[in-house]
């Protein structure tokens, strides 16, 4: 080294050392003091910015485990309050069962419906009142609510509320009447029916039989009904009932001798097996047909009443059997009698028609009048086959605007189709389709997957609502969800895909509309105590699906705080590996800075020596 004295960088090198040591030892004081890696963006810029988005994940998931603790707490309040909703249900039921009984006179019935009454006013104060954090929970009110069960947008769990507990809101039962008049011949003792209820796999009803009462036939609607309790479907009742309206026009005699008036009902002579003799110039009027029919009712098992207007005929079969009536005279010039021709049911004018004077006498009409079937449940009532497709045709139950129509139809596919190609192997008309229908091409290596494919790719298939999907057997399933009674699909098969295609006929799934509450039912008669325990019934099955929703969400907000916890621990973990101090090499770090830094300090001393040797060139 040259010997100078203007610059010692022996010195300055001792010093920039000195300086680095000092700022390590600085360092590792910070950090064993701080207990933190990282005090500052300078110490470890990428680190820094890794260990924010972990905390503010860590931040996040932390307060989400506090919000589906909140959730939990929702859930267990509205399943405590379900509780005593379903206690309450379960009391009006009993008190309906006990009404039901004959041994009850009506005061007990009275008194058992105040008990009722106030099960029910308490089920409205439980539905109400229960609310969280000033929310109301079973009113409807709170609807669908998200929670945030997670530390970024988007994550988070739906409760849905939307399923009130009031008594308004519970307790609907699904229900359908449908009139036989118009239905097939036979009605259902020559068509299939079959009836799921809630979804689940559909009962084949047996054929209906004939009755030993008068009327019962078997295309009567009393037989129907008898015939679809036979199959012991549990939760579903069939009632059958038969009223029937006609006009009565004053019968008169114009000839110069008495005649003889016969009204036949369900077989049996009003009148008895003479006749009523009406003399000359006579007349019968409407009081007295009517006592004559009451009086056989016994042996018809039809009664009458009559309005106020003198004129108009209520027949009523209270079982549902067939109401057949008949009427004539012996002798001539006998007009009026029973009318029912300005009566339309199901798109039909009634066939009974009063008396007139003919040419060769009076004439003669008879008409029968088929009743209704009601089937009833709490679960939603779904009838198939050809009887339901008959049904749902029917006008009158057309009206029901609820009432909703479907058409599905399996078929069973063939191995393939016939030739390679066909341009109209499978065409589908009828529906929404239109008249000249659509041609779906077949090759000969479709299979039931790429037909449905096919028809689910067909835009103007997608427009009329015809979709398809192939089952679990390989069947190629067809559907019509806008069809309407009428307007079944048809299908022609040239490419000979599918088994018996041209004789199958679409079928309707008629779905029974729902009616009604549990806010109004009481167990003052019988029959109301029946329709109260169908009432409760459904509400009782409301009523264990929310607590089931409730439930089954309480359950994945537990799941949630499991998974959040170990989420924070595992990221805590990471942010602690970035950024808390690691004590032992700190530790060693700061000792090594220190000893470093004293002999930093004693060669800046020994540096600052060397120019004084110059002093010994001078001498």
């Amino acid at each position: 080294m040259t010997t100078v004295i203007n610059t010692n960088i022996a010195s300055q090198i001792a010093q920039n050392n000195l300086l680095n040591n000092q700022a390590a030892v600085t360092n590792a004081i910070t950090q064993l003091s701080s207990g933190l890696a990282i005090n500052s963006a300078a110490d470890n810029p990428a680190g820094l910015a890794i260990s924010t988005t972990l905390q503010a994940q860590i931040n996040g998931q932390t307060v989400a485990q506090q919000n589906a603790n909140n959730g939990i707490s929702l859930a267990q309040t509205g399943q405590s309050a379900l509780t005593q909703i379903t206690n309450n249900l379960q009391t009006i039921r009993q008190l309906a069962v006990q009404a039901s009984n004959a041994s009850n006179t009506a005061a007990n019935r009275a008194a058992l419906n105040q008990e009722v009454q106030q099960s029910l006013a308490q089920i409205n104060t439980i539905a109400t009142t229960t609310s969280f954090n000033g929310q109301s929970l079973l009113d409807g009110s709170f609807g669908t609510q998200n929670f945030q069960i997670g530390a970024n947008a988007g994550q988070t769990i739906g409760v849905n509320l939307t399923q009130g507990a009031q008594t308004s809101q519970i307790g609907q039962t699904s229900n359908t009447t449908f009139s036989l008049q118009g239905l097939a011949v036979g009605g259902l003792s020559a068509e299939s029916l079959n009836i799921s209820l809630g979804g689940s796999p559909a009962v084949t009803i047996g054929a209906a039989v004939a009755g030993s009462g008068a009327g019962q036939t078997a295309d009567s609607a009393y037989a129907a009904a008898q015939a679809i309790s036979n199959a012991n479907i549990q939760g579903l009742t069939a009632t059958a009932s038969n009223t029937q309206v006609a006009t009565f026009t004053n019968v008169t005699n114009a000839a110069a001798a008495a005649q003889t008036f016969n009204l036949t009902i369900n077989g049996s002579n009003v009148f008895g097996a003479t006749g009523l003799s009406v003399a000359a110039g006579g007349s019968v009027n409407a009081t007295t047909v009517l006592g004559a029919i009451n009086s056989a009712s016994g042996t018809t098992g039809v009664t009458a009443t009559l309005a106020a207007d003198g004129k108009t005929f209520t027949f009523s079969a209270a079982d549902g059997s067939n109401i057949s009536i008949s009427q004539g005279t012996i002798g001539s010039n006998i007009a009026g009698g029973l009318d029912n021709t300005g009566q339309t049911i199901n798109g039909a004018a009634g066939s009974l028609a009063k008396l007139a004077v003919t040419a060769g006498g009076s004439s003669a009409s008879t008409g029968s009048l088929y009743g209704s079937v009601t089937l009833a449940s709490a679960s939603q009532v779904t009838l198939s086959g050809a009887g339901a497709d008959d049904i749902a045709k029917q006008t009158d139950n057309l009206t029901n605007s609820a009432d909703n129509l479907q058409t599905v139809q399996t078929y069973t596919a063939t191995a393939g189709v016939t030739g390679a190609v066909n341009a109209a192997g499978l065409t589908i008309a009828g529906g929404n389709v239109g008249v000249g229908g659509v041609a779906i091409a077949t090759v000969a290596t479709d299979t039931a997957t790429t037909i449905a494919q096919k028809i689910n790719t067909n835009a103007q298939l997608q427009a009329a609502g015809v979709t398809a999907s192939v089952n679990a057997k390989g069947q190629l399933i067809v559907g019509d969800s806008q069809a309407t009674a009428g307007t079944n699909l048809t299908f022609t098969d040239a490419g000979g895909f599918v088994s018996g295609l041209a004789a199958a006929v679409q079928q309707n799934n008629y779905i029974a509309s729902s009616n009604g509450s549990l806010a109004k039912v009481d167990v003052l008669t019988v029959a109301d105590s029946q329709k109260t325990i169908q009432s409760v019934d459904a509400a009782l099955s409301q009523i264990s699906t929310l607590q089931g929703q409730l439930g089954a969400v309480q359950n994945r907000f537990t799941s949630v705080i499991s998974n959040l916890s170990s989420s924070v621990q595992n990221a805590q973990s990471t942010q602690s590996s970035i950024q808390d101090t690691n004590y032992a090499s700190e530790t060693s770090a700061l000792s090594r800075a220190q000893v470093l830094s004293q002999a930093a300090q004693a060669m800046v001393a020994q540096a600052n020596q060397l120019p004084q040797q110059v002093l010994k060139l001078l001498q």
